[in-house]
């Protein structure tokens, strides 16, 4: 029995143990790859440790139990147990793992002397066999829980998410503690999640902030005879594949243990460095939305995922980045990065002032979507309107809902990918409404024209001011289609005036900035900006006129507002800048973790942040990291410097 709170540490050849360090070097969602150091040995997560003797090749960590000998042969990370440290996402007391404590495995006998599960059960995965619950037939040595304190232990750059054996019976469960571990943990250490984590759930737990993995799971499974794969699991006394490094198929592979556990321990290491790619790729959701097809157990995961991990998610993901969203799922429409897109419309975001006629158009493939051969149709369209700096352009599309015009070079407004069959599914039309209704709530708009598609005119029909002329038919690019839209948008600035076109320019600016910055740091901003210059996309923001100071430029390869040292001032003197506190020293280049004292917990990776030292400005630039991280990690980039004094 475990009576006592017990710890996990890194161990290392020599009898001193160097302090730890972990620089992050790429994310996405949750998931991270850092650099995990220890003396001369660095490793890189998400790791796999395995016990020695294990048929793997070289290239990751080793777990050793109490008392056991490090290899020599060890060439990356030691991991010692002593016992076994939780952390406890409920807050009132830590878990033992009861994992590693004494247990008694049937099933082991089979192979004895072939294969040695000396140690702990792997708790149960989300496999079903015969309509019954993977080992629930099973039952480990039930372990005390001490009722001590702290919750995360003072020692090492690891902790162990104890109960996830047990949670990962119930994806509803599993996720929400997950997620609790995952935060207190911090993000200056490596969460562990012993006994889970075969292959075809690799990538969600990464994703949801796991580092390191163990084999235990994987052994399991092959003891019960189960062939495994990136893409599910499969029996292996009738599964038609080959195993790893072996020719033919139909090889009944319960036949010959060693085989199968060498095939499904390759398998496991392949696929953990497959997540690892698609992680500095930034592509990583996009392989989960893939893999948790493989059972409906991982669904429900990555659904309750989204549900309850949306706002510790979305601020771990950049504001913006290169590369693809591939929304091929329905569980695309529930990333946090495109939530978050559509929660800035729906609460943050202004239309622009003196943009008093709304347009909507249908969404096109290529993106951003000015450059698609429908949308300069349209805008030659627009063109031929006298009164064209009153009209506001907004596409309508799926995942995002409404994206202006002003947005569309944004994350993910001009990356996303969308299979298009002609018709809305029941969930994609709830949200097309939910955005519609929000937007027209925000007022300002003295017409309306739809030059929608005549589904999607009909989904949001209801929502529209009585009398709303649809353009879009019989299709939105048929020359019929035009002369309606031009005859429309005629009739609908016919009376009033525009604003200059420099004045529009400026308005469209500031309502990206309500977007990016919210509504007050967009007022603070904006309260002395009077001019514009340059030509769309590329917009650049004067206090004083063109000859005066430049606060901001809109930038179309990030598709935001770029600070200058005179804009960032502005924010900061009106309060509402996302703030850096640094050492005494002139930010050039790139400002370290070494160098932060503070950090606002709420910047987002991809945020515009002010570097202060003791109330002075000294310069601007992008986020690389949360704000968290920047004051706990000791290694790695923070900020990007754009301007310094």
């Amino acid at each position: 029995m475990v009576t006592q709170e017990t710890t996990l540490r890194e161990a290392t050849v020599g009898p001193t143990r160097p302090e730890p360090t972990i620089e992050v070097t790429a994310r996405d969602g949750g998931g991270r790859t850092t650099a995990w150091t220890v003396g001369e040995t660095t490793a890189h997560t998400p790791l796999l440790l395995a016990r020695p003797g294990l048929p793997l090749p070289p290239g990751h960590g080793v777990l050793l139990g109490p008392g056991e000998a490090v290899p020599t042969e060890a060439a990356g990370p030691v991991v010692v147990l002593e016992g076994g440290f939780s952390v406890s996402p409920a807050g009132d007391r830590p878990y033992p793992t009861g994992v590693w404590s004494r247990v008694t495995i049937d099933r082991a006998r089979r192979l004895e002397g072939q294969l040695s599960l000396r140690r702990g059960r792997p708790p149960t995965s989300d496999i079903q066999i015969a309509d019954e619950e993977y080992g629930d037939d099973e039952t480990t040595d039930v372990t005390g829980i001490p009722e001590v304190a702290p919750v995360v232990s003072d020692e090492g750059a690891v902790a162990v998410f104890a109960e996830a054996g047990s949670a990962a019976r119930d994806p509803a469960v599993l996720m929400p503690l997950l997620l609790e571990a995952r935060e207190k943990t911090g993000p200056g250490r490596l969460l562990y999640a012993p006994g889970i984590g075969l292959p075809h759930q690799l990538a969600l737990l990464v994703y949801a902030g796991v580092d390191l993995f163990d084999t235990l799971a994987v052994e399991r499974a092959s003891l019960d005879g189960l062939y495994l794969t990136s893409e599910g699991v499969f029996p292996a006394a009738t599964t038609r594949f080959p195993l790893s490094g072996l020719d033919g198929l139909g090889i009944p592979a319960v036949m010959d243990p060693q085989a199968l556990l060498a095939h499904n321990l390759a398998v496991h290491d392949r696929e953990l460095a497959i997540v690892r790619a698609h992680l500095q790729n930034g592509t990583l959701r996009e392989l989960v939305e893939t893999r948790v097809r493989a059972h409906p157990a991982s669904t429900a995961a990555l659904r309750h995922l989204d549900l309850h991990g949306l706002d510790v998610l979305a601020r771990k993901i950049p504001l913006t980045r290169d590369g693809h969203v591939h929304a091929n799922t329905m569980e695309s429409l529930s990333r946090p990065d495109v939530v978050r897109f559509r929660e800035r419309i729906r609460n943050d975001y202004q239309p622009p002032e003196g943009a008093d006629v709304l347009v909507l158009f249908p969404c096109s493939a290529r993106k951003p979507y000015g450059l698609s051969r429908s949308h300069k149709v349209f805008a030659r369209v627009i063109g031929d309107v006298q009164k064209a700096a009153r009209i506001h352009e907004v596409i309508v599309t799926s995942p995002l809902g409404v994206v202006p015009r002003e947005l569309e070079n944004t994350w993910p407004a001009a990356h996303y990918d969308v299979p298009v069959t002609g018709a809305w599914d029941p969930m994609e039309r709830a949200m097309i409404r939910e955005q519609v209704a929000a937007l027209l709530a925000k007022g300002g708009y003295t017409h309306v024209v739809s030059h929608l598609g005549a589904s999607t005119h009909a989904l949001i029909a209801d929502f529209l001011p009585e009398g709303t002329p649809h353009t879009g038919i019989p299709h939105p690019t048929r020359y019929e289609a035009k002369d309606l839209l031009r005859a429309a948008l005629r009739e609908a600035t016919r009376q009033g005036n525009a604003p200059a076109w420099p004045r529009r320019r400026l308005a469209d600016a500031k309502a990206l900035a309500t977007w990016q910055f919210g509504p007050a740091a967009a007022d603070a901003l904006f309260a002395e900006a009077d001019d514009t210059g340059g030509r769309p996309p590329v917009i650049r923001v004067f206090s004083g006129g063109q000859r005066g100071k430049q606060l901001a430029q809109v930038v179309p390869q990030r598709g935001l507002l770029s600070l200058t040292i005179h804009g960032a001032k502005a924010l900061f003197a009106g309060g509402q800048a996302k703030v850096v506190e640094i050492d005494d020293f002139v930010p050039r280049g790139t400002v370290f973790a070494v160098g932060v004292k503070q950090a606002d917990p709420g910047i987002v990776p991809g945020d515009e942040v002010v570097l202060v030292h003791d109330g002075e400005v000294r310069g601007v630039g992008p986020a690389v990291a949360p704000g968290p991280e920047m004051t706990v990690l000791k290694r790695g980039p923070c900020v990007e410097v754009r301007h310094h004094v």
